[in-house]
Protein backbone atom coordinates (compact mmCIF):
# COMPACT_ATOMS: atom_id res chain seq x y z
CA UNK A 1 0.00 0.00 0.00
CA UNK A 2 1.31 3.30 -1.26
CA UNK A 3 0.72 5.03 2.40
CA UNK A 4 2.41 2.43 4.58
CA UNK A 5 5.62 3.06 2.22
CA UNK A 6 4.80 6.85 3.09
CA UNK A 7 4.24 6.44 6.61
CA UNK A 8 7.46 3.69 6.82
CA UNK A 9 10.21 6.38 4.53
CA UNK A 10 8.76 8.90 7.43
CA UNK A 11 9.80 6.70 10.29
CA UNK A 12 13.40 6.29 8.64
CA UNK A 13 13.96 9.45 8.57
CA UNK A 14 12.60 10.56 11.87
CA UNK A 15 9.56 12.68 10.93
CA UNK A 16 5.85 11.12 12.33
CA UNK A 17 2.83 11.36 9.78
CA UNK A 18 0.14 12.98 12.19
CA UNK A 19 -2.76 10.75 11.66
CA UNK A 20 -4.85 13.40 13.73
CA UNK A 21 -4.54 16.05 11.22
CA UNK A 22 -4.45 14.06 8.18
CA UNK A 23 -7.69 14.72 5.77
CA UNK A 24 -9.17 13.55 2.98
CA UNK A 25 -10.46 16.18 0.49
CA UNK A 26 -12.79 14.34 -2.72
CA UNK A 27 -12.95 16.93 -5.49
CA UNK A 28 -16.26 17.40 -7.24
CA UNK A 29 -18.66 19.39 -7.79
CA UNK A 30 -21.17 16.67 -5.47
CA UNK A 31 -21.43 15.28 -1.89
CA UNK A 32 -18.48 12.57 -1.37
CA UNK A 33 -19.74 9.15 -2.02
CA UNK A 34 -17.24 7.79 0.01
CA UNK A 35 -17.60 7.37 3.75
CA UNK A 36 -13.81 6.60 5.03
CA UNK A 37 -10.52 5.22 3.57
CA UNK A 38 -8.85 2.80 5.77
CA UNK A 39 -5.35 3.54 5.65
CA UNK A 40 -3.84 0.50 7.60
CA UNK A 41 -4.42 1.15 11.25
CA UNK A 42 -6.96 4.16 10.47
CA UNK A 43 -9.82 5.64 8.83
CA UNK A 44 -9.86 9.16 7.02
CA UNK A 45 -13.51 10.77 6.23
CA UNK A 46 -13.85 13.02 3.66
CA UNK A 47 -14.49 16.77 4.88
CA UNK A 48 -15.61 19.99 2.81
CA UNK A 49 -12.38 21.78 3.34
CA UNK A 50 -8.41 20.95 4.08
CA UNK A 51 -5.78 23.32 5.08
CA UNK A 52 -2.70 22.95 3.38
CA UNK A 53 0.42 24.94 4.48
CA UNK A 54 -2.09 27.70 5.62
CA UNK A 55 -4.40 27.65 2.62
CA UNK A 56 -7.69 26.48 2.22
CA UNK A 57 -8.91 24.16 -0.17
CA UNK A 58 -12.73 23.46 -0.79
CA UNK A 59 -14.24 20.06 -2.57
CA UNK A 60 -15.78 22.17 -5.60
CA UNK A 61 -12.08 24.06 -5.57
CA UNK A 62 -13.79 27.71 -6.12
CA UNK A 63 -11.66 28.63 -3.26
CA UNK A 64 -14.74 30.01 -1.36
CA UNK A 65 -13.28 29.20 2.41
CA UNK A 66 -9.58 30.86 1.69
CA UNK A 67 -11.08 34.10 0.23
CA UNK A 68 -13.66 34.36 3.73
CA UNK A 69 -11.00 33.37 5.80
CA UNK A 70 -8.53 35.89 4.72
CA UNK A 71 -11.39 38.97 4.20
CA UNK A 72 -12.03 37.95 8.07
CA UNK A 73 -8.13 38.13 8.81
CA UNK A 74 -7.95 41.30 6.69
CA UNK A 75 -10.86 42.89 8.18
CA UNK A 76 -10.21 42.83 11.88
CA UNK A 77 -6.78 43.64 11.14
CA UNK A 78 -7.92 46.80 9.24
CA UNK A 79 -10.30 47.83 12.49
CA UNK A 80 -7.41 47.44 14.85
CA UNK A 81 -5.43 49.35 12.57
CA UNK A 82 -8.19 52.30 12.49
CA UNK A 83 -8.12 52.57 15.79
CA UNK A 84 -4.11 53.64 15.69
CA UNK A 85 -4.31 55.65 12.23
CA UNK A 86 -4.66 58.94 13.45
CA UNK A 87 -1.43 58.73 15.44
CA UNK A 88 0.38 56.78 12.50
CA UNK A 89 2.43 58.71 9.22
CA UNK A 90 1.67 58.17 5.78
CA UNK A 91 5.11 56.27 5.61
CA UNK A 92 4.37 53.92 8.46
CA UNK A 93 0.59 53.04 7.07
CA UNK A 94 1.72 51.86 4.08
CA UNK A 95 4.42 49.61 6.16
CA UNK A 96 1.15 48.71 8.50
CA UNK A 97 -1.33 47.69 5.67
CA UNK A 98 1.60 45.78 3.49
CA UNK A 99 2.21 43.92 6.88
CA UNK A 100 -1.09 43.30 8.31
CA UNK A 101 -3.13 43.39 5.35
CA UNK A 102 -1.82 42.83 1.95
CA UNK A 103 0.52 39.46 2.89
CA UNK A 104 -2.48 37.47 3.55
CA UNK A 105 -3.85 38.64 0.13
CA UNK A 106 -0.31 37.92 -1.52
CA UNK A 107 0.21 34.39 0.30
CA UNK A 108 -0.06 32.26 -2.69
CA UNK A 109 -1.85 34.31 -4.86
CA UNK A 110 -0.90 32.61 -7.65
CA UNK A 111 -3.83 29.91 -6.81
CA UNK A 112 -6.57 32.81 -7.27
CA UNK A 113 -6.40 32.15 -10.96
CA UNK A 114 -10.42 31.74 -12.11
CA UNK A 115 -11.86 32.69 -8.79
CA UNK A 116 -15.18 34.04 -9.74
CA UNK A 117 -15.91 37.36 -9.77
CA UNK A 118 -17.94 37.47 -6.17
CA UNK A 119 -14.78 36.52 -4.64
CA UNK A 120 -12.75 38.75 -6.43
CA UNK A 121 -14.41 41.59 -5.53
CA UNK A 122 -14.19 40.79 -1.71
CA UNK A 123 -10.42 40.62 -2.31
CA UNK A 124 -10.66 43.92 -4.21
CA UNK A 125 -12.88 45.73 -1.44
CA UNK A 126 -9.97 44.87 1.38
CA UNK A 127 -7.61 46.76 -1.17
CA UNK A 128 -9.73 49.50 -1.51
CA UNK A 129 -10.18 49.65 2.17
CA UNK A 130 -6.55 49.60 2.82
CA UNK A 131 -6.10 52.45 0.45
CA UNK A 132 -8.54 54.48 2.20
CA UNK A 133 -7.04 53.73 5.58
CA UNK A 134 -3.77 54.96 3.83
CA UNK A 135 -4.95 57.94 2.54
CA UNK A 136 -7.14 58.89 5.33
CA UNK A 137 -10.42 58.58 3.22
CA UNK A 138 -12.77 56.76 5.28
CA UNK A 139 -16.10 57.82 7.86
CA UNK A 140 -17.87 61.49 7.83
CA UNK A 141 -14.44 63.38 6.56
CA UNK A 142 -15.03 62.36 3.11
CA UNK A 143 -16.99 65.02 0.85
CA UNK A 144 -17.44 64.12 -2.30
CA UNK A 145 -17.19 67.57 -4.89
CA UNK A 146 -19.51 67.17 -8.18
Amino acid sequence: MCFQDIKRWMMTNFLKLNEDKTELLDIGPYVSPIKSVDLGGFSVTPVGKAKNLGFLFDHQMNLEAQVNAVSQVCYLNQRNLSKMAPKLSHDLKVQMVHSNILCFIDYCNSVYCGLTEKNLHKLQKIQNNAVRFIYGLYGKKLKRTY
